[in-house]
C-alpha cells in the first residue's frame, strides 16, 4: 500500500462522507451519531477495500463480519438505508482507486437528493388520519358515520374495536385519508354530534413509510 495514496484517499472519503452526511439532514429527523457514521463510513470501507484487495479469503471473512453487523442492527428507515448504502459505494470506490469518479457520484447523488426533497417527490397529496371514537353501545359502529366519511375522505379502514366501561362503550379506530372537502375540525364536529359528543381524537397515522 503506498501511503501517500490511502492518506489521500481517506481524505476524500471523510470529505466525501462529510458532504453525504450534510445533503442527508436536509428535511430529514437525524441523530448525532448517524451523522458520525456517515461522515466515517466510507472511510472505513475504502480501508477495508486496500486492506482485502487481491484476498480471496479475507475478502470473505470480511463479508462475514459486516453480515453480523447487519443483524446486530436496529431496523432503520427507507432513507437510512439509502444513506448507508451510498456511504459502502463511496468508500468501495475510494478504495479501489477511483477517487474522481466517487466525487462525481457523490455530488450528483447529492443534488438528485435534494431535489427530490424539495419537490417533495413521492409525497401523498392528502394526508393519513388515525380517528378514534368513542359510541355508546346502543349504535352500530360498522354503519354509524357511513355517510360522514364517504364525504370527508377517499379512503377508510376500521382498523380496531374495542369495549370499554364495563361494555357500555365502544372505542373505533379508523384509518382514513382525507380528500379536503371538510377541514380535520369540521370532521370532528360531525363526528361529535353522531357520537353523543363522546371522546373523539384525531392523530397523525404513523405508518411504516419510512421503511422498505
Amino acid at each position: 500500500i503506498n501511503p501517500a495514496s490511502m492518506f489521500g484517499a481517506i481524505s476524500i472519503a471523510l470529505v466525501l462522507g462529510l458532504i453525504l452526511a450534510k445533503v442527508y439532514q436536509y428535511k430529514t429527523i437525524y441523530s448525532k451519531s448517524f451523522m458520525m457514521t456517515l461522515v466515517m463510513l466510507p472511510t472505513l470501507i475504502a480501508i477495508v477495500i486496500f486492506l482485502v484487495n487481491g484476498s480471496l479469503g479475507a475478502g470473505v471473512a470480511v463479508m462475514g463480519a459486516f453480515s453480523l453487523i447487519r443483524f446486530r442492527s436496529a431496523p432503520g428507515g427507507a432513507k437510512e438505508l439509502l444513506a448507508i448504502f451510498l456511504a459502502m459505494t463511496i468508500g468501495i470506490a475510494v478504495g479501489m482507486g477511483y477517487l474522481i469518479f466517487a466525487s462525481v457520484f457523490t455530488i450528483i447523488m447529492s443534488v438528485v437528493m435534494l431535489l427530490l426533497e424539495t419537490v417533495n417527490f413521492g409525497q401523498m397529496k392528502h394526508s393519513m388520519r388515525q380517528v378514534t371514537v368513542v359510541i355508546p353501545e346502543s349504535l352500530d359502529y360498522e354503519t354509524v358515520f357511513d355517510d360522514i366519511f364517504q364525504k370527508a375522505t377517499n379512503y377508510i379502514e376500521l382498523a380496531n374495536v374495542k369495549t370499554s366501561d364495563m361494555g357500555s362503550l365502544f372505542k373505533i379506530k379508523y384509518i382514513v385519508q382525507l380528500n379536503g372537502t371538510m377541514t380535520e375540525k369540521e370532521l370532528m364536529d360531525a363526528l361529535r354530534t353522531r357520537n353523543g359528543n363522546l371522546e373523539i381524537a384525531i392523530s397523525r397515522y404513523v405508518t411504516k413509510e419510512n421503511e422498505l
